[in-house]
């Protein structure tokens, strides 16, 4: 008998534990890892959109960031036929059916990112970490551990979350954020390089990833997921500065 994940309560599934958690097998499962995830990344943001996109549809739908429960009822149900990405970066208000949002009009961030593939039928190139330990060597390396990591099916996502919602208000505030992320990110690659491994450079604002309890149908399909979660793991946006190398400001927006 199938699950009605819009009526079911959330605390009927229990949530995943920070270590490596199996997957879960039922929608109720995955809708509570979707709405689990939400809350830990967006929590304290308050107002803003986020952008529920989908391919091959190439359709956004639009969520306030606190409707955790709505984001992840309509992820995981459209996951059923679609890869499902969500913007990191939150917009000021919905942009529309066709639209996913634009980096010079992010109004916020939770925090910091990088995407990491690994080496697999999934991806052409074979200038990638070989293995999910590899993949995952790369991130601890940075020197400040990530908050959240998630197997995207054939890769690493990993969050480093800040300690408050970071308001973007004007475009110096973005300038700034990107110029952290840029940094970050060159700092993975720079680690990734030293091995002769490419990682795909996703230091853009409004950057679309996957939403964990969602399923990747890059090939047969699996399921998104959190591996590591340590949400209480934050960090001020200055904490970056001594472990990255500021990208010059001509450079810093696409």
């Amino acid at each position: 008998m199938s699950t009605n994940i819009l009526t079911m309560p959330l605390d009927a599934v229990s949530r995943p534990a920070p270590d490596i958690p199996p997957p879960p097998s039922d929608l109720a499962g995955r809708y509570q890892s979707t709405a689990a995830f939400v809350r830990d990344v967006y929590s304290g943001a308050g107002e803003g959109y986020m952008a529920v996109w989908t391919l091959p549809s190439k359709g956004t739908h639009w969520y306030r960031c606190d409707d955790a429960d709505g984001i992840a009822a309509h992820a995981v149900r459209a996951s059923e036929t679609e890869d499902v990405y969500f913007g990191v970066g939150l917009q000021p208000h919905p942009l529309g059916a066709s639209s996913r949002g634009h980096q010079d009009t992010v109004c916020g961030i939770p925090g910091m990112w990088v995407d990491v593939d690994i080496q697999g039928p999934a991806h052409s190139s074979l200038n990638l970490p070989t293995t999910t330990e590899e993949a995952l060597g790369l991130v601890n390396r940075f020197p400040l551990r990530p908050s959240i990591i998630v197997m995207s099916g054939h890769g690493l996502q990993a969050y480093w979350l800040f300690r408050e919602f970071w308001r973007l208000e004007s475009d110096e505030d973005r300038n700034i954020a990107r110029a952290i992320s840029d940094g970050l990110q060159q700092a993975i690659r720079s680690y990734a390089a030293e091995r002769g491994w490419l990682i795909d450079h996703t230091a853009d604002l409004s950057r679309v990833l996957r939403l964990p309890g969602t399923l990747n149908r890059k090939r047969k399909p699996v399921e998104v997921r959190v591996i590591d979660s340590y949400p209480e793991r934050r960090y001020n946006p200055s904490d970056f500065d001594d472990f990255i190398a500021r990208v010059p400001h001509a450079q810093q927006l696409d």
